[in-house]
């Protein structure tokens, strides 16, 4: 959640949010989906820090220069209902409703705009297909159980209040690290999840539409208008072989059984390879049915527990998920990186040179940090100056321009500190 992002239509920094208990300050966005903006926001009061989300489905409505929301008559109702539904799925999730570790929290529930917001937890940390990224590898069995174990139970507690999650991917899966270097996963956003009552009917009227191609099973692309745990029970598999292949899945209406088996190999123990396959059938009726039939096929224990160790994982390095906010937050490693880059030009400049010459001029732009004429050069297809240049510009918030010239460096010989600042952009 350390690196913010362009958002179409998003609150400016700086806007103030009133609820009847407190005011609120948007620092930034840090993501959008179809039905909604998510920001980190600072409680004037104190300075603690809050993600909240605002209700904002871009089909629907627009952002008038007043910051507040408008839509057409014809999209009223629509707006409307989505608003209380809005309100009452955010309610749910207060800490009074349900609580649990694995759970974001939901604090404040409010109206503003002309459209509504919730206040959560913020969380520090990174989600799992970040840390994969990171390790540059797959995780382990073990190491997977130990991280999905935790979810398990969180899921398995909102089913039986008759709410499902729809939207359990690597993404929506974070890891914070606790005070004893344990990482503790929390399951978040709960933009597409829908309530149903005893019968297994919806309880709101509200159309989740909104798909994870790769996580999100045939039936919910027809819409999910009774109660569907397997449809969760499918997701929580595929991000399971999302976690042991580091490879994501195939959308789900054209991924084969073949396809699952021979990605996931035969190092797998067999019952967990065969569980995966399982729960990633496209028949919800040969599926693994619930959450703790799925616990239960991994061999591994849900029930709930009042011992805190219950809620983390030991097996995953805590440290992995520091390295993408030491690069956003302590920009004088970028800076270490230019600097090396400056001493070893310079250095065979003055070896094999009498007389300046192109190649000293940039060595020399990229000592002075002469912006100017690092564009120029840049501009002109100069290798060396893509990646100084793209730094600059991202240190300044230029984001179209960093991405330009770091795209460029991929086939440079500064092509991993390309991937690393395009995988800073991307999150």
């Amino acid at each position: 959640m350390s690196a913010y992002k362009i958002i179409s239509c998003a609150l400016p920094k700086g806007t103030i949010l009133k609820s009847a208990l407190y005011e609120y300050c948007v620092e930034a966005p840090i993501g959008s989906g179809g039905f909604g903006i998510t920001y980190k926001v600072r409680r004037l009061s104190n300075g603690a820090f809050f993600a909240m989300k605002e209700y904002f489905p871009t089909t629907l409505c627009e952002r008038l220069t007043d910051n507040s929301v408008s839509y057409l008559k014809t999209n009223a109702l629509t707006f409307d209902e989505g608003v209380t539904n809005f309100i009452t799925e955010a309610k749910r999730l207060d800490r009074q409703s349900i609580s649990h570790p694995n759970l974001i929290s939901v604090n404040e529930v409010f109206k503003a705009n002309n459209t509504a917001y919730y206040t959560m937890e913020y969380i520090d940390g990174v989600n799992l297909r970040q840390y994969i990224l990171n390790q540059n590898k797959p995780l382990n069995v073990e190491q997977m159980l130990s991280v999905m174990r935790p979810v398990l139970q969180a899921v398995y507690l909102i089913h039986q209040h008759n709410l499902a999650h729809y939207d359990i991917k690597h993404e929506n899966i974070l890891l914070t690290t606790e005070k004893d270097d344990s990482l503790r996963p929390i399951l978040i956003d709960f933009g597409q999840s829908k309530h149903y009552d005893k019968k297994g009917d919806a309880t709101s009227t509200l159309t989740n539409a909104g798909c994870s191609d790769g996580f999100s099973p045939p039936e919910q692309y027809a819409g999910l208008p009774k109660f569907t745990p397997q449809a969760d029970v499918y997701a929580l598999c595929a991000t399971m072989y999302y976690l042991l292949t580091a490879k994501e899945p195939t959308k789900s209406t054209e991924i084969s059984y073949n396809t699952i088996s021979d990605t996931l190999g035969t190092t797998i123990p067999p019952e967990i390879r065969a569980t995966i396959l399982k729960g990633m059938c496209k028949d919800k009726h040969n599926r693994i049915q619930s959450v703790t039939l799925l616990a239960q096929a991994l061999g591994i224990e849900i029930s709930p527990s009042p011992k805190n160790e219950e809620y983390v994982t030991r097996l995953l390095n805590p440290y992995i998920e520091r390295r993408p906010l030491n690069i956003r937050l302590r920009p004088r490693y970028l800076y270490g990186l230019v600097l090396t880059f400056i001493i070893i030009s310079a250095l065979i400049s003055v070896i094999w040179y009498n007389v300046p010459t192109e190649s000293e001029k940039l060595t020399l732009a990229l000592k002075q940090h002469d912006v100017p004429t690092l564009r120029y050069y840049a501009s002109i297809d100069s290798s060396r100056a893509y990646m100084p240049y793209a730094v600059y510009m991202y240190e300044n918030f230029n984001y179209s321009e960093a991405r330009k010239y770091a795209e460029k460096a991929l086939n440079s010989p500064d092509s991993i500190w390309a991937k690393k600042v395009l995988f800073l952009l991307d999150k």
